[in-house]
């Protein structure tokens, strides 16, 4: 059967809108909202350019406004994913009463549920949602992201580097966040000055055949002067990947992620706001990927340094991107300092992964997450 318009509860997640006006090429979509809200009919109406989008505001649970809003419109598909629970209920009762179909989908198995003189399931899924889609329905505006880090290969060969060295990283990595010894030169954000004397014997060999390597991979040019060493960098991502902390495991995390055939796309280092104006609070997530139009929110500590706060930033971030069905991972390098970190995460419904020295068994982990197979803790 063919429909024009779609009736639906507003739901800032509701990501079944976009397959639903797309699969049947709704021509006319209608959001019941308990209070009128002119950004969601500008949502709707930017991603939806050939589809009329009305507000209809309903009170109460009020079945028989509902009624009398759905008695409007001809060829009429109601959905029923999304929104209240006690809402859903109401709207399909209304439904019913006006022999209206109605739709329920689940995204997560990939059936839809139609609801019909002749109740079906449908095991087919429909087209994935983009990631840009999911985050722009939640009216989340994505400003950056440093996605195109795994497309380097010399940003790769590092990362392997230290993933293979990791024990002699965490020994020494805090010393490059040392202002004394690795001063920035903020007149010119190329250049990098390196104090040799508050380096250690062990130290100076490091720098000495990390310098020798990023020179010989045509990545800076350096000179000594003194007791300094002056290094001018030839591009700002390979300074920006090796002097913002954790980026390197953020780089692993998304090179895994998009290794694994499940997942439909993947971002990383995405910058977003969810203000009307982007110089407002901006907030970043590591790793953003998609799989079968869910969401994957991943959060990266290069350390055992973090608590609830960590916890409760990613699934801020993940609930309001993502909704409630949003998988969240927080994938560190080593255990949380706060042994009561563990418990909250599982509380919270956050993955903890610690990436240990085999990394194969770290890769199953996360893909084991993403496609809902159970690892043990």
């Amino acid at each position: 059967m063919m429909f024009n318009t779609l009736v639906c509860l507003f739901d800032e997640h509701n990501e079944v809108n976009i397959l639903l006006v797309e699969k049947f090429k709704i021509k006319n979509l209608v959001l019941l909202v308990s209070e009128y809200d002119k950004d969601s009919k500008k949502i709707y109406s930017q991603m939806f350019p050939d589809c009329i989008v009305e507000i209809r505001k309903v009170e109460n649970q009020d079945i028989e406004s509902i009624k009398m809003i759905l008695e409007k419109y001809k060829n009429v598909l109601v959905n029923l994913t999304g929104g209240e629970k006690l809402d859903s209920l109401i709207l399909s009762r209304a439904a019913s009463e006006l022999n209206i179909d109605s739709i329920y989908v689940d995204l997560v198995n990939k059936k839809r549920y139609i609801f019909t003189n002749d109740f079906r399931i449908v095991s087919e899924p429909l087209k994935d949602i983009s990631i840009k889609e999911i985050t722009e329905l939640s009216g989340v505006k994505i400003i950056d992201e440093s996605s195109y880090l795994i497309e380097k290969s010399e940003i790769l060969n590092i990362t392997k580097i230290i993933q293979s060295n990791i024990e002699i990283w965490h020994k020494h990595k805090q010393k490059l966040y040392d202002n004394n010894t690795f001063i920035h030169n903020y007149r010119d954000s190329y250049r990098v000055i390196i104090n040799r004397r508050n380096l250690e014997e062990e130290e100076v060999k490091l720098v000495d055949t990390s310098l020798k390597y990023l020179s010989d991979i045509n990545g800076i040019e350096y000179f000594e002067e003194n007791d300094q060493i002056v290094v001018d960098f030839k591009n700002n991502y390979l300074k920006g990947f090796l002097f913002k902390s954790g980026t390197w495991l953020e780089v692993l995390t998304h090179l895994i992620v998009k290794e694994i055939d499940q997942v439909d796309e993947t971002k990383s280092g995405v910058i977003f706001c969810w203000s009307n104006n982007a110089k407002e609070v901006r907030n970043e997530l590591d790793v953003i990927a998609i799989r079968d139009s869910v969401l994957v929110c991943i959060s990266c500590k290069d350390s055992e340094k973090y608590d609830e706060d960590a916890l409760n930033e990613l699934k801020v971030y993940s609930d309001r991107l993502g909704g409630e069905d949003a998988i969240k991972i927080l994938v560190a390098t080593k255990k949380p300092s706060k042994v009561t970190v563990n418990n909250r995460a599982k509380e919270m419904g956050i993955n903890l992964v610690i990436m240990g020295k085999d990394i194969e068994m770290f890769k199953k982990k996360i893909e084991n997450i993403i496609t809902e197979k159970k690892y043990p803790l």
